[in-house]
């Protein structure tokens, strides 16, 4: 999910939600453990609206990927 305006969000339940948290702009990616969602990784800004280039989200989805890996590695060593 990626928005610079909350008023680009489909579902006004969620746009609300934003707005009441004082959200202006969003970027969340997935979070997966061996191809399991477990929980995302996002940033979000206050102060103003924000676009989010193509370049931090592509970012944001790579470190999303290596805590991952990381997660996944723990994993398996606690099932050893």
């Amino acid at each position: 999910m990626c928005f610079a305006s909350v008023d680009e969000m489909p579902n006004p339940v969620d746009r609300a939600n934003y707005r009441a948290a004082g959200i202006r702009s969003a970027v969340t990616v997935p979070l997966s453990v061996a191809g399991r969602v477990v929980g995302a990784v996002g940033f979000t800004t206050m102060r103003r609206e924000r676009a989010w280039p193509p370049e931090v989200v592509h970012r944001l989805r790579v470190f999303a990927s290596a805590f991952g890996s990381v997660l996944a590695r723990r994993e398996s060593e606690e099932e050893l």
